[in-house]
C-alpha cells in the first residue's frame, strides 16, 4: 500500500507494508461549532498514527476507513 500526505506545501509519499499497520479506527469529537466531525485514523506498528480521512460526514469516513482497510 502507499500512503500520500499531501500539505499545503509539501507532499510526502510512504510505502507501507500490511504487517506494519496496526489497524485502522474512526473516532468522533464535537468541531467548534458542537457539530459532530469524524476522523479515519491509521495506526502503525511503531506507535505512529496518521489521519487519512477527516470530515462532518460519517458514511464518507467509514467508507474511506473501509478501503484503508481492504487495501
Amino acid at each position: 500500500m502507499t500512503l500520500t500526505v499531501a500539505t499545503l506545501f509539501r507532499r510526502r509519499t510512504r510505502r507501507i507494508r500490511p504487517d506494519d499497520v496496526m489497524g485502522i479506527a474512526v473516532s468522533e469529537r464535537k468541531d467548534q461549532d458542537s457539530d459532530p466531525y469524524f476522523r479515519a485514523i491509521v495506526s502503525f506498528m511503531d506507535d505512529r498514527q496518521c489521519v487519512v480521512a477527516d470530515g462532518h460526514h460519517r458514511n464518507v469516513i467509514d467508507r474511506t476507513a473501509a478501503m484503508v482497510s481492504d487495501a
